[in-house]
């Protein structure tokens, strides 16, 4: 199960509560997606919010225009907070896929990531030498900042 942001600068801007660092849900917590893809989830990290359910990010109340692409890879990023997301993952999650599937992503499917990616972080105005948000695991893969 993916665990949603946690920690002193992250938070879901509707109040909800997510699970311990174990992964496991704590009590009246609910881990993302158990309620459906179709509940809202609204995720804040350093002035950066996304809204699930309207399909839009904002950095400090300005809106920023993201592409279908950009926003799923921004939006899984931020449901998974630290946790490293490889580009296999992301890849998977484009394509609507289970989380645990072992189906085969291609060279030139990971490459279209990395692209999205850079083009993602233009459009933040996000550094990837001196990130705010997004930051690179060398040869693992992008999560989000502390």
């Amino acid at each position: 199960m993916r665990r949603a942001p946690q920690g002193a600068d992250w938070a879901p801007c509707n109040g909800r509560r997510w699970p311990d660092e174990s992964g496991r849900p704590a009590a009246g917590r609910v881990p993302p997606g158990a309620a459906g893809r179709s509940a809202c989830c609204d995720f804040a990290h350093k002035g950066l919010t996304v809204h699930e359910s309207s399909r839009q990010a904002a950095i400090n109340g300005s809106q920023v225009d993201l592409t279908r692409t950009q926003f799923d890879i921004l939006l899984v990023l931020m449901e998974n907070g630290r946790t490293v997301q490889t580009k296999a993952d992301l890849v998977r999650r484009l394509r609507n896929e289970p989380y645990s599937t072992n189906s085969y992503v291609s060279p030139g499917e990971e490459r279209a990531v990395e692209v999205h990616l850079g083009n993602l972080r233009k459009r933040l105005g996000d550094s990837s030498r001196n990130p705010r948000w997004i930051e690179t695991v060398r040869g693992v893969g992008y999560r989000m900042t502390q």
